[in-house]
């Protein structure tokens, strides 16, 4: 009787330790919240940017116009036919940029798309046939600038744009955009010094810059050409190629042929009227004769050595003597 009594009053509900274990770092993890939460109130009031929200959207391929400033100049056949095949089997894993153009006809007003980005995923969808791509469409039609750099990241992402295609890109945002190197720099995660060193490829002869393009020499191996003039280009990187320099030893070519042409640039220049006429005087006085230009290279003077007084009158002599003969 005693115990059946005691089966009516509720027992205390006892947890596990496994329970109870969990149950205290419940608590201690909102504890440990709270006060995250109290004693950074500065975090939880940073707005946190607004991202539009992307749609995917299949779009046909022959209303897709070219991106006007893509900065690729050239693609690599193969690559294309292999990205082609790839979409054959997979399709496009990642989708194009588009933005959206409406123009007025006389039936109504017709879409089109001018492309951003995904340039080889578009040409590779050509090869394998397809009529439509899938495409996010910016919702804010891109300016100038914007198709330029977004097609120009993208790119540099991938790795898969050459040194001169990518030189041309960030002279074009410099010069046509008015951006500072470091701003370029900032833009693609690159310091101001190497957009610079890649800017001044363009300096170099155009068929060096194809050899580049095409991979039959590295962009090293060049760069030190670039403060020479052209013949002096053309010269150095015949041996360049010939005797396979590397870009230490190209560094070390052009370094020991600025030192040659510095000495030259020194010397006066050849004159043959000059000579003739020096060479007519010795002739007269019978005495070497030599003509030294000044810095404006217009005048300059005469030099006839002399020993002693003496023979510098016998000189003056000679001179008057031929002067009225």
């Amino acid at each position: 009787m005693f115990r059946g009594l005691q089966s009516l009053i509720p027992k205390k509900n006892k947890l596990s330790s496994e329970e109870k274990t969990e149950k205290d770092l419940l608590n201690l993890d909102s504890q440990k919240s709270t006060a995250l939460n109290k004693n950074s109130s500065n975090y939880s009031s940073r707005p946190y940017p607004n991202q539009p929200r992307q749609y995917i959207f299949n779009i046909e391929i022959e209303k897709i116009k070219a991106n006007p400033y893509q900065p690729r100049t050239s693609n690599d056949h193969q690559s294309l036919q292999e990205l082609s095949q790839s979409i054959q089997n997979y399709g496009i894993i990642q989708p194009i940029i588009v933005s959206k153009i409406i123009k007025s006809s006389p039936t109504g007003k017709i879409d089109e798309y001018e492309l951003i980005s995904g340039h080889r995923r578009l040409a590779a969808a050509k090869i394998a046939g397809l009529r439509l791509i899938p495409a996010i469409i910016r919702e804010k039609e891109a300016n100038n600038q914007e198709k330029l750099e977004l097609a120009l990241i993208e790119n540099i992402q991938r790795e898969n744009l050459n040194p001169i295609d990518l030189a041309k890109a960030f002279s074009r945002l410099h010069r046509e955009f008015g951006l500072t190197l470091t701003e370029i720099g900032k833009k693609v995660s690159r310091d101001k010094r190497t957009i610079s060193q890649t800017i001044g490829l363009l300096k170099l002869r155009p068929e060096i810059q194809q050899f580049i393009i095409k991979k039959h020499i590295t962009e090293g191996q060049v760069r030190p050409l670039i403060t020479l003039d052209f013949p002096t280009q053309k010269k150095l990187f015949d041996k360049i190629i010939n005797e396979g320099l590397t870009s230490r030893q190209s560094e070390d070519l052009v370094r020991e042929t600025k030192k040659k042409l510095v000495k030259s640039y020194r010397r006066s220049p050849r004159n043959e009227k000059l000579e003739q006429i020096c060479q007519k005087l010795s002739d007269q006085i019978n005495l070497p004769v030599k003509a030294q230009k000044d810095r404006s290279g217009k005048g300059g003077k005469l030099i006839i050595k002399f020993d002693t007084i003496q023979g510098l009158e016998e000189i003056v002599q000679k001179i008057i003597s031929s002067t009225l003969n």
